[in-house]
């Protein structure tokens, strides 16, 4: 089951290609990647099996900043965050959480709410295109 403010999508990528055409993605419309957490590895390093699963932290740090400089606490959602993971049934997925949630959470006013849809555009974007892609990509 996914949080209400979360959006998840199928990928017709296998988690591999879909983690790999994801951080394309970002990397074509030049949005830097802060971080990836594997936390397949991590889990593995402590005995526990898990599925392929990958958070990739990223963002544009000249608009990020100018919201964390206005509300302290959005520090605590940004930069912003894909999850790409795979299914017992073999089904990998992609998901984010609502950047307008950020605005309401943190109370966050009209100007710098603009910069919120226009992070929730990038997600839609970058989501689609890593969701359009096919094996032959």
């Amino acid at each position: 089951m996914v949080p209400v403010h979360t959006k998840a999508f199928p990928s017709r990528l296998s988690f591999k290609e879909t983690l790999a055409a994801l951080l394309d993605a970002l990397s074509e419309r030049h949005i830097k990647v802060f971080a990836t957490i594997d936390y397949t590895t991590d889990a593995a390093a402590v005995g526990i099996d898990l599925l392929p699963t990958t958070l990739v932290i990223f963002g544009n740090p000249e608009v990020g900043s100018l919201l964390v400089q206005d509300t302290p606490t959005t520090g605590l959602d940004l930069p912003l965050k894909v999850l790409v993971w795979s299914t017992v049934t073999g089904e990998t997925w992609l998901a984010y959480n609502d950047p307008m949630e950020i605005g309401h959470k943190n109370a966050i006013g009209h100007m710098a709410g603009e910069a919120l849809v226009r992070m929730g555009r990038l997600l839609e974007s970058v989501v689609a295109d890593v969701s359009a892609r096919s094996h032959s990509a």
